[in-house]
């Protein structure tokens, strides 16, 4: 049995192979996770519901006593693909996201549930060339069509130059940022377009360490630039 304990948000995950499943472990101590918990199972509920009836069955949450709740989720057999990493090359990655969200976010101009934190480290490739979606603490019931994917995309160039400690990007990286950006967002006129960094900020108020907040401001303005490029 595999066993990992994150101190700072007073969570744990224990994984073992022949369960099928992994318990993720709650400590009410951090008064956040009163919230995360709530959000998380009913993300994956809403998620699992959508896409995979037959895991869906296996989530469950368990109350172990006043300072701890467990929560089974599937397991998901696949790759995860390094979030620092450039990635905008990889065509089949991205692409496979985008026609996953707008296969189960069906409806545009809507109100929809909402992940909270779409990036690489929490999408999980299949070799069947399937992808399911984990860690949703963030999750809303209500948020508008495409900003989960919003944040997808950003997170695609800001990750890898926060971990370069660089402010720029190569021209073909900036390129294809756009052209995904364009061909998601083509003639949307979403509140959150206008300044999506922004925008994000705010959502993610909660998470303290969220990569936005990581961002410079030649980095912002520069991510923010080929948006609006790509938008006009």
């Amino acid at each position: 049995m595999d066993f990992n304990f994150n101190l700072e948000k007073s969570t744990g995950i224990s994984f073992s192979q022949g369960k099928g499943y992994i318990e993720k472990f709650y400590f009410l101590s951090n008064k956040r996770n009163i919230i995360f918990l709530k959000n998380e199972f009913e993300g994956y509920k809403w998620y699992l519901k959508a896409v995979d009836l037959k895991a869906y069955k296996k989530l469950k949450k368990i109350q172990k006593n006043n300072k701890i709740i467990l929560l089974r989720t599937p397991v998901f057999s696949g790759r995860i693909f390094k979030f620092w990493n450039r990635n905008l090359k990889k065509k089949f990655l991205i692409e496979k996201v985008l026609n996953h969200y707008k296969e189960v976010w069906k409806v545009e101009n809507k109100l929809v549930p909402y992940h909270g934190d779409l990036t690489l480290s929490n999408i999980i490739f299949s070799q069947k060339k399937e992808i399911r979606i984990i860690d949703w603490e963030f999750f809303e019931k209500k948020q508008p069509w495409g900003l989960d994917i919003c944040n997808f995309l950003i997170s695609l160039i800001a990750l890898p130059a926060l971990a370069e400690k660089k402010d720029n990007f190569k021209k073909d990286e900036a390129l294809t940022f756009q052209l995904y950006w364009k061909s998601f967002f083509y003639n949307d006129s979403f509140e959150y377009l206008e300044n999506p960094i922004l925008f994000l900020k705010k959502k993610t108020r909660l998470f303290e360490k969220n990569y936005l907040t990581k961002l410079s401001q030649k980095l912002e303005k520069n991510i923010t630039y080929l948006i609006k490029d790509a938008q006009k």
